[in-house]
């Protein structure tokens, strides 16, 4: 049997086509489920550019939890219908799953979340504007997402082979890798970038300057390890090279960038 016929009335939250009201307001099925996951586990969401005004539409609606809960409580979204309504009865397997299921997205949006914050305050793109960095991000997190991946203490869930291997190989040569290695990597892919990206076409000119920065901080604190930063800049070449970015994106789909996505 097919889905009855879209309301008149549009999601009042991101612009979507609604079938209905739900806790108050007329709401596509997503933002009526996001709110209701939001609500029943109690989470908490934090800005990812910091101001608390990321767009809020049918194509950016997953960008930043945050501003998209935000949204719903300005619009008066009911709560207490969510936590009044009963809830589907379960067997324990299905339930452990879609537990696990919940866990594993949970901590992929953290991880996005992290590697935004992270490069959105990189010294690189300091002077571009809040929108511009936005947009940059929109683009390229699935590179910086992997750039960031070795140096979280997060067990996260990653089904792509390719990315597991790529991954593994670089764990076996260098290692842990800290915090300024990191912020160094990602300049230096930035400056890469730069070749490709308008916006960011001053950064090719800082290249030199973050390798020789990289090569400095592993020389000084990993003086045993002499081809320590050619290894983490090989992997950053690989990260530019790599070809398996789609099936990564698929794993992420709750965020909706596939079209935007640079690579």
């Amino acid at each position: 049997m097919g889905r009855s016929t879209p309301a008149s009335v549009v999601c009042q939250i991101c612009g979507d086509k609604s079938y209905g009201r739900h806790y108050g307001l007329w709401t596509c099925d997503g933002c009526a489920c996001f709110f209701k996951r939001t609500i029943r586990r109690k989470i908490n969401y934090r800005c990812i550019s910091g101001d608390n005004k990321c767009p809020v539409d049918k194509t950016r609606r997953n960008w930043c939890p945050a501003c998209r809960l935000k949204k719903c409580f300005e619009m008066q979204m009911n709560k207490d219908a969510v936590q009044k309504e009963r809830g589907p009865r379960t067997k324990k397997m299905t339930q452990k799953l879609y537990k696990t299921d919940n866990e594993s997205t949970n901590q992929k949006i953290d991880l996005v979340v992290y590697t935004m914050k992270s490069v959105l305050n990189n010294a690189v793109i300091v002077f571009l504007t809040t929108e511009q960095k936005k947009n940059l991000m929109a683009r390229l997190w699935p590179i910086f997402t992997l750039a960031i991946l070795p140096h979280t203490k997060s067990k996260i869930e990653i089904k792509t082979v390719e990315v597991n291997n790529l991954i593994s190989d670089f764990s076996q040569k260098v290692g842990k890798v800290d915090e300024e290695e990191t912020r160094l990597l990602c300049s230096w892919l930035l400056c890469n970038l730069g070749g490709e990206i308008s916006i960011i076409d001053f950064a090719p000119s800082l290249l030199d300057t973050y390798t020789s920065w990289l090569r400095k901080h592993c020389d000084s604190n990993y003086p045993d390890e002499n081809d320590r930063a050619d290894r983490i800049i090989d992997y950053g070449k690989a990260l530019l090279g790599f070809n398996g970015y789609t099936s990564f994106i698929a794993e992420f789909s709750f965020l909706h960038h596939d079209k935007s996505s640079l690579l």
